[in-house]
């Protein structure tokens, strides 16, 4: 059985659907979940982008099951929310630790105020070293999330983006996280046909530079998304030989080897 590992619910201020609403699709689409609220302590927003701990758990637990998990994304930042994130990763409630960044500079990249301030090269190198630094700083996520997270909200970059312009800079991102052990999410919200090739060359090179896995993550806010784009996910891993796995009690499980 495939894992959205992706998924965000009531206790994330974007979330759309109950986790009861979220087991019932994937029940119906054949899929096992791991719930990932969002937990982006100090960012820039006006929406509260983090969670009672303790009321999570307890809502989830009538829920939880061998095929319904309960993780977090954990946005990363330096500075204090370093600390702050490695008190929250070491709570062994939590099945599955997901890293992502959506804050680059003291900007959130889905808003107009990083749009346009740097070239779009830039800001993408901008948010390849932003990605590694904290990696470095946070080596104790499982999984990094959408990769390609600037490109869906900057579309010059997206229309200019080459994998070969940024080599270095995914070399030592890739480099950092196959020395912790962190997988690479594979996420399908931008997955199509138009953007095949431009995946297939960062997931082939995560296989180059020693990766072996990856989670799936839909990034699913309501029902219909859960499990969204997987057959080209699937196909995606294993065009790039990476086994395709997700987390239980913070341990690998493999769902469908290289």
């Amino acid at each position: 059985m495939l894992f959205d590992c992706h998924l965000h619910c009531q206790f994330s201020p974007d979330g759309m659907m109950t986790m009861e609403q979220a087991k019932s699709q994937a029940g119906r689409l054949g899929l096992g979940l791991c719930v990932t609220e969002h937990m982006d302590c100090e960012a820039p927003s006006t929406a509260d982008f983090t969670f009672d701990v303790d009321r999570y758990f307890a809502a989830g637990g009538g829920v939880r099951s061998q095929h319904f998990l309960l993780g977090v994304e954990l946005g990363l930042q330096l500075g204090p929310v370093v600390e702050i994130n490695r008190n929250l990763a070491s709570d062994p409630r939590f099945d599955f630790v997901l890293g992502s960044v959506h804050v680059v500079g003291g900007v959130d990249l889905a808003g107009c105020e990083y749009q346009g301030r740097h070239d779009a090269r830039q800001s993408m190198r901008h948010y390849l070293a932003t990605a590694t630094a904290n990696v470095a700083a946070q080596p104790f996520i499982d999984s990094f999330a959408h990769i390609d997270y600037p490109l869906r909200y900057d579309q010059h970059l997206a229309s200019v983006f080459e994998f070969n312009d940024f080599r270095n800079e995914f070399a030592e991102l890739f480099a950092i996280m196959v020395a912790n052990d962190v997988c690479l999410e594979i996420n399908t919200r931008r997955l199509s046909h138009r953007t095949w090739r431009e995946f297939c060359e960062i997931y082939r090179f995560f296989a180059v530079c020693g990766g072996q896995a990856v989670t799936l993550g839909s990034d699913a806010h309501g029902q219909a998304q859960i499990g969204r784009n997987f057959d080209l996910a699937v196909e995606l891993a294993g065009a790039a030989g990476l086994s395709i796995c997700h987390f239980a009690s913070r341990r690998p499980v493999i769902d469908r080897p290289a």
